[in-house]
């Protein structure tokens, strides 16, 4: 900033910074009314600590010779980003009326599974960088230098955070995330970082040259703190650490797509002594370099996961729903399918019409009860319509409306009877027996393969 540093301490040179951005102050009008303010007024944070000891680091690399070389100087040249300033103090004083800008910012997904940006809004108002500018310069010349006063304008005010920040800053985050961020033994991963503590960890920092205290690095415009992390590590991390591993079991489709789990499990995990006491600083020296690693020393014995494959055969010709389990038929169960279907062969007639469809398919919607009612414009021409309250047990797999559910007869009608019965009924569901229905809903969970064949 100009000014002379030898044989002062950093305290001193922080307390010159600190005094000057206190004490200096800029006169300000605006439709006659004028007042002053200062930078703090202004919302703008002046790291003095940072800056002194930036300026008692320097020359601190060169050789012995030049270190001490009275003659040869290095200038400390911080920058203070004018962007951060706000206008409610302009307001406050000038009556202004200002609306603030709404700076952009990342959060997680409503799933909470992903990071999204919330766009920025652009605010209208006193201007109040000209006024940061003008106090900047006063303090960066440590008094040399006075203000003159500032005429303010009224325009568009742009948001400290763009849109496009905040979308370069996801970037940043969504590579970091695509490199399985958490705490490693070895080449084993025994705890995860998700998007939502990485994100609470961060923030946003458009001024991507400017000093960061201890215990912060950055990535882009991403900066992480190492306190966070710890925090994050020792309150949700580490109280969920097993020594004894325990197996995960789920259930699985015919994709072996999990559709749901049993039972989580987790590894036996055994650390060194003292091994995860610097989670934090390790963790923002990893993703600063866009790596997710953070080894520690310790045992561990990886669960293993156990699977259960689920799937359900529905046969048009041997007019059967079977459930399988890992390829074992556990039950099957009599049913009643569309009327268009042939009931010797289960091929769907010519028309189209009234067929359960052929193929493979997935449960994607249940219903423990549902009142059931359409009209459908048959081929030639008809009205087929059914309205028929409280059916049960529905499990949708095609995406044209066809179930797996309670037959729809008003009163119980048994698997024996649907046998019985020797004919397809529907409109091109499938139709089972009361008292199996129950079974097979909660046996049938979302995602479970179903194929349809004649």
């Amino acid at each position: 900033m100009g000014q002379q540093c030898d044989r002062k301490t950093q305290q001193q040179i922080a307390q010159t910074i600190s005094d000057d951005v206190s004490n200096t102050k800029v006169k300000v009008s605006y439709n006659g009314k004028t007042d002053s303010v200062t930078l703090a007024d202004l919302g703008i944070k002046v790291d003095a600590n940072a800056i002194a000891q930036e300026a008692v680091n320097a020359k601190r690399q060169d050789n012995v010779f030049a270190r001490y070389a009275f003659w040869n100087k290095q200038d400390v040249t911080p920058n203070i980003d004018v962007k951060t300033a706000s206008s409610s103090t302009l307001d406050q004083k000038l009556s202004t009326n200002s609306q603030q800008p709404t700076d952009a910012k990342l959060q997680m997904s409503q799933d909470g599974t992903t990071i999204e940006v919330v766009e920025a809004q652009e605010g209208n108002g006193a201007d109040p960088t000209a006024v940061a500018s003008e106090a900047v310069k006063a303090v960066e010349s440590l008094g040399s230098y006075q203000p003159k006063e500032v005429a303010v304008q009224i325009k568009n005010i742009d948001p400290a955070i763009t849109t496009d920040d905040a979308n370069a800053a996801k970037t940043t985050l969504d590579k970091l995330m695509q490199q399985n961020p958490g705490v490693y033994i070895g080449s084993e991963r025994f705890a995860a970082f998700t998007p939502a503590m990485i994100l609470s960890a961060a923030h946003i920092d458009t001024d991507t040259k400017s000093s960061l205290p201890e215990g912060q690095s950055r990535n882009g415009n991403v900066v992480f703190d190492a306190a966070a992390l710890q925090k994050i590590y020792d309150e949700q991390i580490k109280p969920n650490l097993k020594s004894t591993k325990e197996d995960r079991e789920v259930i699985v489709n015919n994709s072996d797509k999990e559709i749901k789990v049993i039972k989580e499990g987790h590894d036996g995990v055994t650390l060194d002594n003292g091994a995860d006491s610097n989670i934090g600083t390790q963790a923002i020296a990893a993703f600063s370099a866009n790596k997710g690693n953070v080894e520690v020393s310790g045992k561990l014995d990886p669960m293993k996961v156990k699977k259960t494959k689920r799937h359900v055969v529905v046969d048009l010709s041997d007019h059967k729903v079977y459930a399988y389990e890992n390829d074992k038929l556990i039950k099957s169960m009599s049913m009643s399918a569309g009327q268009g279907n042939d009931f010797t062969t289960g091929k769907c007639q010519a028309s189209g019409d009234l067929c359960t469809p052929e193929g493979d398919f997935e449960v994607w919607l249940k219903y423990d009860s549902q009142d059931m009612s359409g009209t459908l414009t048959l081929s030639n021409g008809q009205k087929e319509k059914w309205d028929v309250k409280d059916v049960g047990f529905v499990n949708y797999f095609s995406k044209t409306g066809c179930a797996i559910h309670r037959i729809a007869t008003g009163t119980s009608f048994s698997d024996a009877q649907i046998a019985a019965m020797a004919k397809n009924t529907s409109h091109g569901c499938v139709g089972i027996g009361w008292d199996v229905a129950e079974w097979f809903y909660n046996w049938c969970v979302m995602g479970t393969s179903v194929h349809v064949q004649e």
